[in-house]
């Protein structure tokens, strides 16, 4: 499957919801005092088998028991960006030039009825987050609800295309989700979660 890497100018124009930097107030020396540790106020849920996984706090991050086969994210918000990899990167990464891995410069997207969520190289302080939004294949319910089916991982490291059922291990990340729709990564719009995917 084909990805299709947004610019920073590109995403500005189709989704300027989620074109803003992330502020400042992000970094901290005590994220789990920052970010969101309630499962149910984290703009987003995890379904698989129609079930809800739910989420337990554990060193931090809210942990997602997962099984190696499709799971689902929903969530009643517009714009949804989540940064996983398989290592463990601590408090949010930055290079010289002080870019987020939450950053839209770092964002990428699939095609519109994409399944697909990228695992970035923990190694690369350009490693790509995934951008969920209506024209990256979230799709709708009919009700307040939206939701993306997550089948397949793209590993940034491998370019290497991954189907979940081949796939377990833990995958630790961060999650913006645009709760007041401005665009503005917000430090109370963040959580931190790890999920442990097992066969």
């Amino acid at each position: 499957m084909k990805i299709y890497y947004v610019l920073l100018l590109a995403l500005a124009l189709i989704a300027p919801a989620a074109a803003n930097e992330p502020s400042s107030t992000i970094q901290s020396n005590t994220p789990e005092t920052h970010y969101i540790t309630d499962a149910t106020k984290v703009g987003f849920s995890i379904y698989q088998g129609n079930r809800l996984v739910k989420a337990s706090l554990e060193n931090g991050y809210l942990t997602y028991r997962l099984k190696n086969q499709k799971f689902t994210i929903k969530t009643k918000f517009k714009w949804l960006k989540i940064y996983l990899s398989e290592e463990d990167i601590g408090e949010f990464r930055q290079d010289n030039n002080k870019i987020h891995i939450l950053s839209s410069a770092l964002t990428a997207a699939a095609n519109k009825d994409s399944d697909l969520l990228i695992i970035a190289d923990h190694t690369d302080p350009y490693g790509s987050n995934t951008l969920i939004g209506s024209f990256t294949g979230l799709k709708t319910t009919g009700s307040f609800e939206s939701f993306f089916d997550v089948k397949i991982l793209h590993h940034e490291k491998s370019d290497k295309d991954i189907r979940l059922s081949n796939f377990y291990g833990k995958l630790f990340g961060y999650v913006w989700v645009d709760f007041d729709n401005d665009g503005d990564i917000g430090i109370d719009e963040v959580s931190r979660i790890k999920l442990i995917i097992a066969k």
